[in-house]
């Protein structure tokens, strides 16, 4: 009977946690598909009025946006590899250690991957924590614990420099 009186605030609390974040999320969704269509649909005439503004020779400006582009490529592009190398590499650890649904596993790794700060390891410590709690299995989650901080969580930190190195010219350290 006290379970039923504490979990109606609960759920009460939770489904208006979550029915916050959706709206948040959805509203920051259409922004950025209006910004984006905007800047698409608009984009050069943007710039151009840019140009006009700055204080810079047309030239510089030019070069200036030129190489924001390339480094903004190379930017997207060692995320995208960084996220697949990551996402592959767990997917070996997910094997090794027998979890089910390997394949979902791996997307959602490389898909989180693409997030800052939490990433994939929301994803790996979820399956760990999982092996650990449910399956009863402490050794394999442990194992892939320490592997994917390792192996995986590092491989971020090997491609993304690379990546931006030969294709922006940048440095690896501020990269």
């Amino acid at each position: 009977d006290r379970a039923r009186a504490s979990a109606g605030p609960l759920a009460l609390g939770t489904t208006t946690y979550v029915g916050g974040l959706i709206v948040g999320l959805s509203m920051g969704l259409i922004v950025m598909l209006l910004g984006c269509y905007y800047f698409l649909a608009d984009g050069r005439s943007m710039i151009a009025s840019l140009t006009l503004l700055t204080p810079l020779d047309s030239k510089h400006v030019e070069k200036l946006l030129a190489e924001f582009g390339n480094l903004t490529r190379a930017v997207v592009l060692s995320m995208f590899l960084a996220a697949l190398a990551q996402g592959l590499l767990a997917g070996i650890g997910y094997l090794f250690v027998g979890l089910d649904s390997i394949f979902l596993l791996t997307l959602l790794t490389m898909l989180f991957a693409m997030l800052p700060l939490v990433g994939e390891t929301a994803v790996w410590g979820g399956a760990a924590l999982w092996l650990y709690f449910i399956d009863d299995r402490p050794g394999a989650a442990i194992g892939l614990a320490i592997y994917c901080a390792v192996v995986v969580s590092l491989a971020d930190n090997l491609i993304k420099p690379l990546v931006l190195q030969e294709r922006s010219n940048m440095h690896p350290l501020p990269a």
